[in-house]
């Protein structure tokens, strides 16, 4: 006989159970988070332990959050996009660019998203779906670090007198162009594969994932070529090729925090992909 569940049994985060019943149809909100938790207790805790239970928990949650459970019609997504969009803008701002929110806060936000987005991939056909949709975006990131360190090759900058500039109080991303000139190019890549994924699928998931796949084909890609320039440069004798791959001091941005970087811009263009691309269909299907 199965023991009755009570309020002082272990609960997963409250956070999680609230998205998952936010965004769940209202016929399936006690049915499906009540079954979820008795799993969680029964079944992912006792064999898991406290915190790997909880992680299993956020990644059913999110292999839950699909296009057919999600009671959230095209123009809230679009609504949810615009408003989290603004709110990113209005923080960056506010910043002067530089990072808004503390690391830890950042890195938990971005673990989150990318958890629920990996949730979509469960065979190996779905790997060559994402390299599909993701390969020319990620040849794009590449492009964009590459034309940054070529920049700083035939324009090389004093590195002293860049690190005393953003140690002033009155320093801002803006004083630097080639920054952040290579941050919106980044960031608009992130945008639109996230867009592109969501939109082809109905699934914010699989833009998120799209985005995160972009960031690291564009990293392996980068790296792949700064070291086929190395190795030349020690073939040949000549100190070009090197001068090339270290003048930018390699990829200008650590490929784990580009991941981060990625999941949280991806999904916000997954949203407005999501919402697009269901006004789409919702037409398609009317006519």
């Amino acid at each position: 006989m199965t023991k009755p569940l009570t309020a002082h049994d272990p609960s997963p985060p409250r956070w999680a159970e609230y998205v998952l019943r936010l965004v769940l149809k209202p016929r399936d909100r006690d049915t499906i988070s009540g079954d979820l938790l008795e799993e969680y207790r029964e079944v992912a805790l006792p064999t898991l332990g406290p915190l790997r239970a909880n992680v299993w928990y956020v990644k059913q949650t999110g292999s839950l959050m699909n296009s057919s459970r999600l009671s959230l019609p095209s123009s809230v997504w679009l609504t949810l996009a615009v408003v989290v969009l603004a709110a990113v803008l209005f923080l960056l701002v506010r910043s002067d660019f530089r990072p808004p929110v503390p690391l830890a806060v950042f890195a938990s936000v971005a673990a989150v998203l990318g958890m629920s987005g990996l949730t979509v991939m469960r065979s190996t056909a779905d790997v060559g779906t994402l390299w599909r949709a993701s390969r020319v975006f990620g040849v794009l990131c590449s492009a964009v670090f590459m034309l940054r360190m070529l920049v700083d090759t035939v324009a090389p900058r004093d590195v002293v007198e860049a690190f005393l500039a953003q140690s002033r109080g009155t320093y801002s991303e803006f004083n630097d162009p080639r920054r952040w000139l290579l941050g919106a190019a980044l960031a608009m890549i992130f945008v639109v594969s996230g867009f592109w994924g969501a939109w082809r699928t109905g699934d914010v998931r699989h833009g998120t994932v799209a985005a995160m796949a972009t960031s690291v084909i564009g990293s392996v890609l980068t790296l792949a070529i700064v070291a086929l320039g190395m190795a030349l440069s020690l073939m040949i004798g000549a100190g070009v090729a090197a001068a090339f791959a270290f003048q930018g001091g390699g990829i200008p941005m650590a490929p784990p925090i580009l991941v981060m970087i990625s999941a949280v811009l991806g999904t916000i263009g997954a949203m407005f992909g999501r919402g697009l691309g269901g006004t789409r269909r919702e037409k398609a299907s009317t006519t």
